[in-house]
């Protein structure tokens, strides 16, 4: 039996891709878009995290740096007082 052309478009529906109804569509392109936002927060939340990251070894560094310098003014101060204390010691020879 020969195939006509009328039953080879009746077999392939015209030969388009089957129509997908509007609601299905819709809900395709909310998921399409909830997974953007998903993953657009999560890029914003990692991008935050390395922000503050950053952020809390500046403050660790300046930290150290003042502890340092406030071990420095400790140091000279102590020589300050023993040099006074020498001194005074020198003014008074009881």
């Amino acid at each position: 039996m020969a195939t006509t052309s009328a039953d080879r478009d009746e077999l392939l529906a015209g030969g388009t891709a089957p129509k997908v109804p509007e609601k299905d569509d819709k809900i395709a392109r909310k998921r399409t878009q909830d997974a953007d936002s998903a993953a657009s927060a999560a890029n914003r939340a990692m991008q935050g995290l390395a922000e503050r990251g950053e952020k809390l070894n500046k403050a660790s560094e300046r930290t150290a740096d003042m502890a340092n310098e406030a071990q420095q003014f400790y140091e000279t101060a102590r020589r300050l007082r023993e040099k006074n204390e020498k001194a005074s010691k020198s003014w008074f020879p009881f």
